[in-house]
């Protein structure tokens, strides 16, 4: 498995966002990854958040410190 990088972005023409429909179990846009330059104040803002189920900041398997959360239809609070 590759490790696949994009960016999020508003497109030049209309088209339907679909991401209220990504989470985890679902076939294809699933996961985003954000890099911050200030994680703790991330993870404090997230956890004061409507998302549910964020973990503790912890190494990645590329040694990087990150954590996960779950947040369905909240992408916007970022």
């Amino acid at each position: 498995m590759r490790l696949q990088v994009f960016q999020i972005y508003s497109p030049l023409y209309p088209i339907e966002d679909k991401r209220d429909r990504a989470q985890l179990g679902s076939l294809g846009l699933s996961l985003f990854t954000y890099q911050v330059e200030d994680l703790a104040a991330l993870h404090t803002r997230v956890s004061a958040s409507p998302a549910t189920q964020s973990s503790a900041i912890s190494l990645n398997e590329f040694g990087e410190a990150s954590f996960g959360f779950f947040a369905q239809g909240l992408l916007n609070f970022i």
